[in-house]
């Protein structure tokens, strides 16, 4: 066959690893490293941190930042990301400002099949409310795209390990997860749920039920298909 030429295009989800800075909280989070990690794969990052606007979230050298917000003093999302390239076991992720010293739980999940060069498609902006039900708003994706909806909620609900959000229609819930916190109101909560595109344009609000409602923010991205190979 003449070269270039496309051989069944698509995304496929390694794995995720969820991470937490432990029962009191601390002024970092230390982020493992997924299983199975290939060069060239993306790396998504997330965190969501309690503290809001009283704490800051440093960005970890190597990655490049997506949405960076907090919503009030509760609660803050951090999302970040960079193709992989000898990638070491784990990420120490530091947090600043006024209380540095916060509850957070934050994840790394990889994909194969995402470009190298030319990887982010759109970078949709932050949805926050204070609601059962965060609402991560549409955007307009490239065919054939992967489409991320990460979801942080200033609370937790039920026994640590306990699942907080439902998975939004039509996506894949990749990680749910709380800190570790004894009491479930001084945790911090966190969900991604991803998609495939097969055809370009708007893809919708993509909206979660928590089992507790508080302060959320919601992100929607998008990266593009490696579609020659």
């Amino acid at each position: 066959l003449p070269l270039p030429y496309v051989i069944d295009p698509s995304v496929t989800y390694r794995l995720a690893q969820v991470s937490n800075n432990g029962a009191g909280g601390a002024a970092s989070i230390v982020l493992d490293m997924p299983a199975g990690v290939a060069d060239n794969d993306l790396l998504f990052m997330h965190i969501a941190a309690r503290g809001g606007s009283n704490m800051t979230i440093a960005t970890p050298g190597g990655w490049t930042l997506l949405r960076y917000a907090n919503n009030g003093t509760l609660t803050r999302l951090a999302t970040y990301y960079r193709i992989a390239s000898s990638e070491p076991a784990s990420y120490t992720v530091t947090f600043g400002g006024g209380t540095p010293s916060q509850q957070a739980v934050g994840a790394i999940t990889a994909y194969y099949g995402v470009k190298s060069s030319a990887v982010l498609d759109v970078n949709g902006a932050t949805a926050i409310g204070n609601t059962a039900t965060p609402a991560a708003g549409s955007i307009t994706a490239a065919a054939d795209s992967l489409v991320i909806a990460a979801y942080s909620h200033g609370i937790g609900s039920g026994a640590v390990g306990t699942a907080m959000f439902t998975t939004a229609a039509a996506m894949t819930e990749r990680y749910d997860a709380q800190s570790q916190n004894a009491t479930a109101g001084n945790r911090s909560s966190l969900a991604a749920d991803d998609i495939l595109t097969f055809a370009g344009g708007a893809t919708g609000a993509k909206t979660v039920t928590a089992s507790a409602s508080g302060r959320w923010i919601a992100h929607q991205v998008s990266f593009n298909e490696d579609d020659v190979n």
